[in-house]
């Protein structure tokens, strides 16, 4: 296929802890496991939208029905929706001209706290037990300041729990950079830019399938979803291929050490002066495997294979 995202891969990557210059093979293998995630998510949720009507359009929730039982997922995706709502009334509001002889910065000295705090969007979904309940609690939503601080104490948790995933990125990040360069960690910067949407829409939907799958122009929210579980594929692969090669050098090692190699014993002080070495296809091709949740293959009782569903993560 002609289209493809190697190179953003690649910095995708290097990002979540592989090397800078990982090998074509294993950036190729994720690509293609990667187009296989977001395709058959498609399809899924196209056949989901189907199920309201032939002609009804591909929503946000269709995507994020599907992934509803990774919790720590779909409490990143609704931090991340709701700060992309914040980001764009802030643009909004930022872009408005002024009037007459008002200067730019005067509507900041206002007193109003709607202007000084940009309020952020409560992402629910329907499936949600809290939310089968609404129409109750419709006009409780209705006090301005008591609502807000409601919303915010049962986001709390939700919060939470997508910051302390994030936190656990953000440790192998300064892992990772701690001994870089300047030059390195400029680099490692851009590499975090990464995207498989910005300014790429046409790309991503010849790329993933949206274009053949579903016909109708989708939505920004479906866009963006899209774009953000192609790059948490990307990091579950990365990542989980990481601790089988650490798994697997550590078994290496053991064998070589008393396998009767004759290799030289280090001491209490020794170290080995190889550097890091690149993720190999095997590597990514082991962590798939782990991350399908897979049943024993003859479950019919009548001695035939039973094609097993792709697991999304």
């Amino acid at each position: 296929m002609s289209q493809h995202y190697r190179a953003e891969i690649a910095q995708m990557m290097f990002v979540f802890g592989d090397t800078a210059e990982p090998s074509d093979e294993t950036v190729a293998l994720v690509e293609d496991l990667t187009r296989a995630q977001i395709s058959e998510l498609i399809i899924q949720a196209v056949a989901q939208a189907h199920k309201r009507g032939p002609k009804v359009p591909l929503t946000a929730e269709d995507l994020i029905f599907l992934i509803r039982n990774d919790a720590k997922k779909v409490n990143r995706l609704k931090q991340y929706l709701s700060w992309k709502d914040v980001r764009k009334n802030v643009k909004d509001k930022g872009a408005a001209p002024t009037d007459g002889g008002q200067e730019e910065g005067e509507d900041l000295l206002d007193n109003e706290p709607s202007k000084l705090k940009p309020r952020k969007m409560t992402v629910q979904f329907s499936w949600e037990l809290i939310n089968s309940f609404a129409n109750i609690l419709e006009d409780a939503a209705n006090n301005a300041e008591e609502d807000d601080e409601e919303v915010e104490a049962i986001d709390d948790h939700e919060a939470r729990a997508a910051y302390e995933e994030q936190i656990l990125r953000l440790k192998v990040a300064d892992e990772v950079t701690q001994e870089m360069t300047k030059e390195e960690y400029v680099y490692y910067s851009e590499c975090r830019q990464a995207s498989f949407t910005y300014k790429k829409a046409k790309k991503f939907r010849d790329w993933s399938g949206l274009s053949t799958h579903y016909k109708l122009k989708p939505n920004g929210d479906v866009f963006d979803i899209l774009g953000f579980l192609a790059c948490e594929c990307v990091a579950r692969l990365t990542e989980v291929a990481l601790k089988v090669k650490v798994q697997w050098d550590v078994r290496d090692k053991y064998v070589r050490l008393h396998g009767g190699s004759g290799e030289e014993q280090l001491g209490l002080f020794g170290r080995n002066a190889v550097e890091q070495a690149a993720l190999s296809p095997r590597h990514i091709q082991e962590a798939f495997r782990r991350l399908q949740h897979t049943t024993f293959p003859m479950n019919n009782f009548q001695g035939g294979l039973v094609r097993s569903n792709l697991t999304i993560f």
